[in-house]
């Protein structure tokens, strides 16, 4: 390993750095982006269905105002 250009340090030349947060591409992209939306949705009040949990429900099926979104 190296260490990238432009965030060499001369008096470290044996350094390296360290990825502190996963990067779009990656295999855990996916994830990372689920957990942030899940975050967002639980935030406002959503809460996601046992059946399908890309599925967001607030309220309960015998309100007028239920409210049912998904991606």
């Amino acid at each position: 390993m190296e260490q990238p250009e432009g965030y060499r340090v001369v008096e470290k030349p044996d350094w390296v750095w360290k990825l502190k947060r996963g990067l779009y591409g990656l295999v855990q992209a996916g994830r990372t982006w689920n957990e942030e939306l899940h975050s967002h949705m639980v935030g406002v009040g959503l809460a996601a269905t046992h059946k399908d949990p890309a599925i967001y429900v607030k309220g309960n099926w015998d309100q007028e105002d239920f409210i049912a979104g998904g991606f």
